[in-house]
Protein backbone atom coordinates (compact mmCIF):
# COMPACT_ATOMS: atom_id res chain seq x y z
CA UNK A 1 0.00 0.00 0.00
CA UNK A 2 0.85 3.78 -0.92
CA UNK A 3 -0.04 6.43 0.82
CA UNK A 4 -0.48 10.00 0.31
CA UNK A 5 -0.06 13.32 1.98
CA UNK A 6 -3.62 15.17 1.52
CA UNK A 7 -3.17 19.31 2.29
CA UNK A 8 -1.63 18.99 5.81
CA UNK A 9 -1.56 15.96 8.46
CA UNK A 10 -4.60 13.80 6.14
CA UNK A 11 -2.99 10.39 5.12
CA UNK A 12 -5.01 8.23 2.73
CA UNK A 13 -4.44 4.51 1.43
CA UNK A 14 -5.40 3.43 -1.66
CA UNK A 15 -4.01 1.24 -3.43
CA UNK A 16 -3.27 2.66 -7.06
CA UNK A 17 -5.74 4.82 -6.67
CA UNK A 18 -4.15 7.33 -4.70
CA UNK A 19 -4.63 10.39 -6.58
CA UNK A 20 -8.07 10.00 -7.10
CA UNK A 21 -8.27 10.28 -3.50
CA UNK A 22 -6.29 12.93 -3.06
CA UNK A 23 -8.20 15.38 -5.62
CA UNK A 24 -11.48 14.22 -3.75
CA UNK A 25 -10.26 15.90 -0.46
CA UNK A 26 -8.89 18.55 -2.56
CA UNK A 27 -12.17 19.64 -3.16
CA UNK A 28 -13.47 20.06 0.47
CA UNK A 29 -12.29 22.49 3.16
CA UNK A 30 -8.85 21.32 4.08
CA UNK A 31 -9.39 23.29 7.71
CA UNK A 32 -11.63 20.72 8.03
CA UNK A 33 -9.94 17.88 7.40
CA UNK A 34 -6.64 18.57 9.43
CA UNK A 35 -5.98 15.63 12.10
CA UNK A 36 -8.48 13.63 11.29
CA UNK A 37 -8.35 9.40 11.72
CA UNK A 38 -9.64 7.53 8.58
CA UNK A 39 -10.66 4.18 8.70
CA UNK A 40 -10.42 1.58 5.87
CA UNK A 41 -13.70 -0.07 5.19
CA UNK A 42 -13.77 -3.13 2.99
CA UNK A 43 -15.85 -6.28 2.96
CA UNK A 44 -17.33 -6.52 6.63
CA UNK A 45 -14.02 -5.45 7.80
CA UNK A 46 -12.65 -2.33 8.95
CA UNK A 47 -9.54 -1.37 11.04
CA UNK A 48 -7.32 1.60 11.35
CA UNK A 49 -4.68 2.96 8.25
CA UNK A 50 -1.76 3.08 9.50
CA UNK A 51 -1.59 -0.23 11.79
CA UNK A 52 -2.09 -3.55 9.72
CA UNK A 53 -2.07 -1.29 6.02
CA UNK A 54 0.58 1.13 6.02
CA UNK A 55 2.90 0.59 9.32
CA UNK A 56 3.21 2.91 12.52
CA UNK A 57 5.26 4.95 11.37
CA UNK A 58 2.40 6.80 9.94
CA UNK A 59 0.08 5.96 13.20
CA UNK A 60 1.56 9.24 14.38
CA UNK A 61 0.07 11.25 11.59
CA UNK A 62 -3.19 9.68 11.74
CA UNK A 63 -4.70 11.32 14.74
CA UNK A 64 -7.90 12.57 15.49
CA UNK A 65 -9.17 16.00 16.06
CA UNK A 66 -12.19 18.47 16.35
CA UNK A 67 -13.40 17.46 12.92
CA UNK A 68 -16.77 19.20 12.42
CA UNK A 69 -19.51 16.80 11.54
CA UNK A 70 -20.47 16.11 8.48
CA UNK A 71 -17.68 18.26 7.16
CA UNK A 72 -15.75 15.57 6.71
CA UNK A 73 -16.73 13.45 4.30
CA UNK A 74 -16.98 9.51 3.69
CA UNK A 75 -15.08 8.70 0.49
CA UNK A 76 -15.45 5.57 -1.67
CA UNK A 77 -12.82 4.59 -4.39
CA UNK A 78 -12.97 1.66 -6.05
CA UNK A 79 -13.15 -0.90 -3.63
CA UNK A 80 -12.15 1.01 -1.02
CA UNK A 81 -14.44 3.27 1.83
CA UNK A 82 -12.85 5.89 3.90
CA UNK A 83 -14.64 6.62 6.88
CA UNK A 84 -13.46 9.85 8.64
CA UNK A 85 -13.61 9.25 12.60
CA UNK A 86 -12.84 11.93 15.37
CA UNK A 87 -12.53 12.93 18.67
CA UNK A 88 -15.07 15.27 19.11
CA UNK A 89 -16.34 17.39 22.66
CA UNK A 90 -18.96 15.30 23.02
CA UNK A 91 -16.49 12.53 23.97
CA UNK A 92 -16.39 14.26 27.53
CA UNK A 93 -19.49 14.18 27.86
CA UNK A 94 -20.28 10.86 27.23
CA UNK A 95 -17.52 9.87 29.86
CA UNK A 96 -18.75 11.81 32.30
CA UNK A 97 -22.15 10.61 32.24
CA UNK A 98 -20.92 6.80 32.10
CA UNK A 99 -18.59 7.93 35.47
CA UNK A 100 -21.48 9.03 37.07
CA UNK A 101 -23.98 6.15 36.36
CA UNK A 102 -20.76 3.95 37.32
CA UNK A 103 -20.44 5.28 40.84
CA UNK A 104 -23.77 6.75 41.82
CA UNK A 105 -24.47 3.16 43.06
CA UNK A 106 -21.89 3.08 45.63
CA UNK A 107 -22.89 6.97 46.69
CA UNK A 108 -23.39 6.23 50.44
CA UNK A 109 -20.38 3.76 50.28
CA UNK A 110 -17.25 4.41 52.06
CA UNK A 111 -14.65 6.50 49.70
CA UNK A 112 -12.03 6.41 52.46
CA UNK A 113 -11.11 3.01 50.86
CA UNK A 114 -8.44 2.26 48.45
CA UNK A 115 -9.09 2.73 44.42
CA UNK A 116 -8.48 -0.56 43.43
CA UNK A 117 -4.17 -0.96 44.15
CA UNK A 118 -3.55 2.40 43.88
CA UNK A 119 -1.90 4.49 47.12
CA UNK A 120 -5.05 6.91 46.91
CA UNK A 121 -8.40 6.24 48.42
CA UNK A 122 -11.42 6.49 46.16
CA UNK A 123 -12.29 9.88 47.32
CA UNK A 124 -8.96 11.35 47.10
CA UNK A 125 -8.65 9.19 43.26
CA UNK A 126 -11.96 11.15 42.61
CA UNK A 127 -10.86 14.48 43.11
CA UNK A 128 -7.83 13.83 41.16
CA UNK A 129 -10.58 13.30 38.16
CA UNK A 130 -12.18 16.35 38.23
CA UNK A 131 -9.06 17.94 38.46
CA UNK A 132 -7.61 16.14 35.72
CA UNK A 133 -10.74 17.51 33.47
CA UNK A 134 -9.86 21.16 34.84
CA UNK A 135 -6.62 21.32 34.19
CA UNK A 136 -6.90 20.30 30.54
CA UNK A 137 -9.27 22.50 30.57
CA UNK A 138 -6.95 25.44 32.01
CA UNK A 139 -4.11 24.35 29.67
CA UNK A 140 -6.03 24.95 26.43
CA UNK A 141 -7.65 28.70 27.65
CA UNK A 142 -3.92 29.65 28.79
CA UNK A 143 -1.89 28.17 26.24
CA UNK A 144 1.03 28.16 28.23
CA UNK A 145 4.54 27.13 26.13
CA UNK A 146 5.90 25.23 29.34
CA UNK A 147 4.27 24.14 32.39
CA UNK A 148 1.01 23.50 34.30
CA UNK A 149 -0.71 26.34 35.46
CA UNK A 150 -0.37 26.79 39.33
CA UNK A 151 -4.22 25.96 40.15
CA UNK A 152 -5.83 22.91 41.50
CA UNK A 153 -9.20 21.52 42.46
CA UNK A 154 -9.95 21.16 46.00
CA UNK A 155 -13.17 19.86 47.35
CA UNK A 156 -14.68 20.81 50.59
CA UNK A 157 -14.13 17.96 53.27
CA UNK A 158 -17.92 17.98 54.35
CA UNK A 159 -18.71 17.43 50.72
CA UNK A 160 -20.28 13.95 50.25
CA UNK A 161 -19.81 11.20 47.01
CA UNK A 162 -22.62 12.66 45.77
CA UNK A 163 -21.22 16.38 45.83
CA UNK A 164 -17.63 15.15 44.49
CA UNK A 165 -20.19 13.42 41.37
CA UNK A 166 -21.07 16.87 40.61
CA UNK A 167 -18.40 18.36 40.52
CA UNK A 168 -16.38 15.88 38.38
CA UNK A 169 -19.34 16.57 36.17
CA UNK A 170 -18.82 20.30 36.38
CA UNK A 171 -15.11 19.72 35.50
CA UNK A 172 -15.98 17.53 32.42
CA UNK A 173 -18.31 20.19 31.04
CA UNK A 174 -15.70 22.74 31.68
CA UNK A 175 -12.92 20.76 29.64
CA UNK A 176 -16.13 20.33 26.97
CA UNK A 177 -16.37 23.75 26.68
CA UNK A 178 -12.86 24.61 26.22
CA UNK A 179 -12.40 22.44 23.46
CA UNK A 180 -15.11 23.39 21.80
CA UNK A 181 -13.90 26.91 22.04
CA UNK A 182 -10.79 26.55 21.08
CA UNK A 183 -9.09 26.67 17.79
CA UNK A 184 -7.84 23.89 16.49
CA UNK A 185 -4.46 25.50 16.09
CA UNK A 186 -4.21 25.94 19.99
CA UNK A 187 -1.28 23.95 21.35
CA UNK A 188 -1.69 22.75 25.30
CA UNK A 189 1.71 21.83 27.25
CA UNK A 190 1.45 18.10 28.77
CA UNK A 191 4.89 16.83 29.80
CA UNK A 192 4.25 13.68 27.59
CA UNK A 193 3.44 15.92 24.53
CA UNK A 194 2.38 19.35 24.00
CA UNK A 195 -1.25 18.65 22.12
CA UNK A 196 -3.94 20.05 20.56
CA UNK A 197 -8.06 20.09 21.40
CA UNK A 198 -8.83 16.95 20.45
CA UNK A 199 -5.22 15.66 22.29
CA UNK A 200 -6.66 17.34 25.64
CA UNK A 201 -9.99 15.80 25.22
CA UNK A 202 -8.50 12.49 24.56
CA UNK A 203 -6.29 13.20 27.72
CA UNK A 204 -9.20 13.44 30.18
CA UNK A 205 -10.97 10.69 28.76
CA UNK A 206 -8.81 8.53 29.38
CA UNK A 207 -7.80 9.64 32.71
CA UNK A 208 -11.51 9.62 33.75
CA UNK A 209 -12.11 6.32 32.70
CA UNK A 210 -9.17 4.34 34.09
CA UNK A 211 -9.95 6.12 37.42
CA UNK A 212 -13.57 5.65 37.41
CA UNK A 213 -12.21 2.07 37.30
CA UNK A 214 -9.79 2.25 40.01
CA UNK A 215 -12.44 3.71 42.13
CA UNK A 216 -15.08 0.95 40.85
CA UNK A 217 -12.55 -1.62 41.64
CA UNK A 218 -12.34 -0.15 45.58
CA UNK A 219 -15.93 0.38 46.15
CA UNK A 220 -16.70 -3.38 44.80
CA UNK A 221 -18.80 -2.51 41.42
CA UNK A 222 -18.81 -4.50 38.55
CA UNK A 223 -17.68 -1.78 35.90
CA UNK A 224 -15.20 -1.51 33.22
CA UNK A 225 -14.51 1.40 30.69
CA UNK A 226 -17.76 1.34 27.43
CA UNK A 227 -15.86 -0.17 24.30
CA UNK A 228 -17.51 2.47 22.65
CA UNK A 229 -15.55 5.02 23.93
CA UNK A 230 -12.35 3.32 24.30
CA UNK A 231 -11.06 3.20 20.15
CA UNK A 232 -10.75 6.98 19.40
CA UNK A 233 -8.31 7.69 22.54
CA UNK A 234 -6.27 4.84 22.13
CA UNK A 235 -6.08 6.10 18.62
CA UNK A 236 -4.98 9.71 19.31
CA UNK A 237 -3.00 8.51 22.18
CA UNK A 238 -2.10 5.40 22.36
CA UNK A 239 -0.71 4.76 18.58
CA UNK A 240 1.38 1.80 19.41
CA UNK A 241 -1.52 -0.11 20.79
CA UNK A 242 -2.23 -3.60 19.92
CA UNK A 243 -5.22 -4.90 18.84
CA UNK A 244 -7.88 -6.35 20.35
CA UNK A 245 -10.75 -5.75 22.30
CA UNK A 246 -10.96 -1.75 23.23
CA UNK A 247 -11.63 -2.18 26.93
CA UNK A 248 -8.74 -4.64 27.63
CA UNK A 249 -6.65 -2.62 25.17
CA UNK A 250 -7.44 0.95 27.17
CA UNK A 251 -6.69 -1.10 30.46
CA UNK A 252 -3.58 -3.01 29.92
CA UNK A 253 -2.02 0.45 28.07
CA UNK A 254 -2.57 1.82 31.48
CA UNK A 255 -0.95 -0.45 33.43
CA UNK A 256 -4.38 -1.68 34.83
CA UNK A 257 -4.18 -5.35 33.75
CA UNK A 258 -2.82 -8.04 31.47
CA UNK A 259 -3.88 -8.44 28.51
CA UNK A 260 -3.33 -12.41 26.58
CA UNK A 261 0.12 -13.17 26.58
CA UNK A 262 0.90 -9.55 27.65
CA UNK A 263 2.02 -9.06 31.20
CA UNK A 264 0.70 -5.81 32.90
CA UNK A 265 2.89 -3.15 32.31
CA UNK A 266 4.61 -1.80 35.19
CA UNK A 267 5.32 2.08 33.82
CA UNK A 268 3.30 3.30 30.83
CA UNK A 269 2.64 7.01 29.18
CA UNK A 270 0.97 8.11 26.24
CA UNK A 271 1.99 10.47 23.69
CA UNK A 272 -0.20 13.78 23.24
CA UNK A 273 2.50 15.41 20.99
CA UNK A 274 0.74 16.83 17.52
CA UNK A 275 3.45 15.36 14.68
CA UNK A 276 2.81 18.81 12.47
Amino acid sequence: MDAVAVERQVYLAASDQTQPVAQKFRNHDPSNLINCRFHWEEGTSQFPIGRELLGRRFVRSLRSSTCPEPSAPDLTVGNAKFVVVTVTPDLISRTAHATQEALEPAARGDWSVRARDLEWSCWRTGVHLADGYFAHACQILATRPKGFLPIEVSVEESATPEDLLDVIGACAELLRCAATLADPATRAWHPWGTSDPAGSIAMGVVEALVHTYDIAVGLGLDWRPPAELCPLVLGRLFPDAPDGDPTDVLLWCTGRTAMRDRPRRTSWRWDSSVHD
